[in-house]
């Protein structure tokens, strides 16, 4: 079975490991209880900040830079947003990074997972930036691991990314069906892609 999910996610990393196709949803019941419905919708009009990584620089600081992104302009993202929380996805094929919403028209690095990251066993880390006196970035520690998760949608086989502060479930094709951050967490219950188009 693992050796079958590294190959779905390797494949499906171009645009479907995350459903990028706009129109798509997911609804998730939040610590058991409340509906909460995410859908892929365009990025608004007006310009968009990212607070990005960059592989330069020895310090938060010097390793941080920031991306304007104007909607019209970016294919490979599209904002997932819901009650909470709300998000962009890059999704490149390669790899895809989330960066969550901070305030205004602020989204902070959150998580960067790439194709060789999806094996058992994988240690890696990944860039976060945190909100504070501006912002500033920092690697932190991810773990790897696939496991069944029995969820309101069904039984999956997904791949679970562990970081210090929240974990994602992620099965290939689907997106994220679970996630918890200490202080909630969210498993699906529902979702769906709609035919044609992105």
């Amino acid at each position: 079975m693992l050796n079958t999910l590294t190959l779905i996610a390797a494949t499906m990393l171009g645009g479907d490991l995350i459903p990028t196709r706009l129109g798509s949803f997911w609804k998730f019941r939040m610590d058991g209880e409340k509906e909460s419905t995410w859908k892929l919708s365009p990025l608004p009009d007006g310009k968009i900040t990212l607070v990005d990584w960059s592989d330069e620089g020895d310090t938060p600081w010097e390793n941080m830079k920031w991306v304007v992104v104007e909607g019209g302009e970016a294919s490979h993202f599209s904002i997932m947003e819901g009650d909470s929380p709300r998000f962009i996805i890059k999704n490149t094929g390669d790899e895809i990074r989330m960066y969550r919403h901070e305030f205004g028209t602020w989204y902070v690095i959150d998580w960067v997972i790439r194709t060789d990251d999806f094996q058992e066993g994988r240690s890696f880390r990944t860039p976060r930036a945190y909100a504070g006196c501006g912002f500033w970035t920092e690697l932190v520690s991810c773990t790897v691991k696939s496991e069944k998760v029995l969820l309101p949608a069904g039984e999956f086989h997904a791949f679970r990314f562990d970081s210090d502060l929240q974990s994602l479930w992620i099965v290939p094709g689907i997106g994220i069906v679970k996630m918890t951050n200490g202080h909630s967490t969210f498993e699906l219950s529902e979702w769906g892609v709609p035919k044609g188009g992105r």
